[in-house]
């Protein structure tokens, strides 16, 4: 019952048949993590597919030396390992819930049968789709730029939003640095080296952009 009630709070799953029998042969559950639970390991191999139905899931990248990298960040109606699941593959980062976080599950049977279904099917690869664009992205921002050129980027897009030269970063520099796709130490380093060449100033958030 408990995860039928779950089930019910998911769209993919709206007007679908046949999930009481996925429910009871165990190919689709519901999953509970506190703050900061591990929900996938790195080089794991993909044998669900998870779903957010509340709170929030981060993937990261652990380097050698210890430090973290957030890549991407999935929210409620995410769906994590659809990419991995038909063929076996591995996760290439870690996951762990951010706040609690209530997951759905689906095995590799269980999405070939949703699979027959032509309403999941489209939600299926749409949110295929948007992981693949936010892929591209990320990798756009870690190959093709310096990271001057993508504060750059970023600070116009803020002076544009917020109609004025000196805005407030809505973010902190912790999660520029994750969404940068760069360690905080070099972002640190590059705005120190753009106020030293008179590009930006900053005092806390606070951001004046001399473009």
């Amino acid at each position: 019952m408990y995860t039928r009630e779950i089930l019910s709070k998911v769209s993919y799953f709206d007007n679908l048949e046949g999930l009481d029998n996925l429910i009871i042969t165990k190919n689709i559950k519901a999953k509970k993590y506190e703050n900061h639970n591990t929900i996938r390991d790195v080089n794991e191999n993909c044998e669900w597919v998870d779903i957010v139905v509340s709170g929030q899931v981060i993937a990261y990248y652990l380097s050698e030396n210890g430090d973290t990298t957030t890549m991407f960040e999935f929210v409620k109606g995410s769906i994590i390992g659809a990419n991995l699941i038909l063929i076996g593959g591995f996760y290439p980062l870690n996951f762990y819930a951010k706040g609690v976080t209530q997951i759905i599950s689906i095995s590799k049977t269980g999405i070939e049968e949703l699979l027959h279904n032509y309403d999941f099917s489209i939600k299926f690869f749409r949110a295929l789709s948007i992981n693949s664009q936010n892929l591209n992205k990320k990798v756009f921002l870690l190959h093709k730029k310096t990271i001057r050129d993508n504060l750059i980027d970023y600070f116009k897009k803020q002076v544009v939003l917020q109609n004025s030269s000196t805005f407030v970063l809505p973010i902190s520099k912790k999660e520029l640095a994750d969404y940068l796709g760069v360690q905080r130490q070099s972002l640190f380093r590059e705005l120190k080296k753009m106020q030293d060449d008179n590009i930006i100033e900053t005092y806390n958030r606070k951001v004046t952009f001399f473009d």
